[in-house]
C-alpha cells in the first residue's frame, strides 16, 4: 500500500515583513503561517500471508509530517490503522503601528489556525524478518521508532495538533524583540515486542 499526501496549492493564511532602518542601523521581523483547510479520514487494515512493502508520507501539513516505511519477507502479516488529518482557519487578527517618522514598527497577531493528525496502528507479524520505521514531527517535536524483527507486534498511537498563536514584535533600528506564542501539543504511545531490535528516539528541539 502506498499512500501519499501533498499539500495542494490553495493555501490561506498571511505574511508579514518589516524593516526600519536609520543611518547607522537596520533591523527586520518577519512572520507568516500558511495552511491548506481540509479533513481526511482512513480507515484500513490488511490480513495474509506472503511479501508486502507500505510507504505513507505526509509532508508539509503545518509543520505536522508522517513518514512511515515497512517491508516484510515471507510471513504472515495483520495490521488495523486509522490516519486523520484536519486543518481549518477560525480567525486571524493583526494589529500593525507605525511611528511617524518612522523609527519604530510594531505588530501583534493573534490566530486561531487549528490543524491535527492522528494516526493509529496495530500490526503483528511471524515471518522471515520485518523491517518497520516510523518517523512524526510536530513542529519543534521529534519522534522515531525503528524495528527488525521475525517474531513482531506494536500498538501505536501518535496525537500531533496545533492549535493557535500568538505574536509580538517591536521592530526599532538597532533591535528586534519578540514574543513568538505558539501553542502545540504532542502525544505519543507505543507498546511493542521485537525479537531481534527496537529503536525509539525523541528530540524537542530549541530555537
Amino acid at each position: 500500500m502506498v499512500a501519499i499526501l501533498a499539500q495542494a496549492d490553495g493555501k490561506v493564511g498571511y505574511d508579514i515583513y518589516a524593516t526600519v532602518n536609520d543611518s547607522n542601523a537596520s533591523s527586520s521581523f518577519g512572520w507568516s503561517h500558511h495552511t491548506t483547510i481540509l479533513s481526511y479520514n482512513l480507515v484500513g487494515s490488511i490480513k495474509g500471508d506472503g511479501n508486502s512493502s507500505q510507504y505513507i508520507k505526509i509532508n508539509g501539513f503545518d509543520n505536522i509530517n508522517l513518514k512511515e516505511n515497512t517491508h516484510t519477507k515471507s510471513g504472515r502479516l495483520k495490521e488495523d490503522k486509522r490516519l486523520s488529518i484536519a486543518s481549518q482557519i477560525n480567525s486571524i487578527s493583526i494589529d500593525e503601528d507605525v511611528t511617524d517618522n518612522p523609527e519604530a514598527y510594531r505588530v501583534a497577531i493573534n490566530e486561531s489556525m487549528p490543524s491535527s493528525l492522528l494516526n493509529v496502528e496495530q500490526i503483528t507479524y511471524r515471518g522471515e524478518g520485518i523491517y518497520k520505521r516510523n518517523s512524526y514531527t510536530n513542529n519543534n517535536d521529534e519522534i522515531a521508532t525503528d524495528y527488525q524483527a521475525k517474531k513482531f507486534s506494536e500498538n501505536s498511537a501518535f496525537l500531533g495538533i496545533y492549535r493557535n498563536a500568538f505574536i509580538l514584535a517591536e521592530v526599532t533600528p538597532g533591535r528586534v524583540d519578540n514574543f513568538l506564542g505558539e501553542n502545540y501539543s504532542t502525544v505519543f504511545q507505543v507498546s511493542s515486542d521485537s525479537d531481534l531490535y527496537s529503536g525509539f528516539k525523541f528530540n524537542h528541539l530549541i530555537i
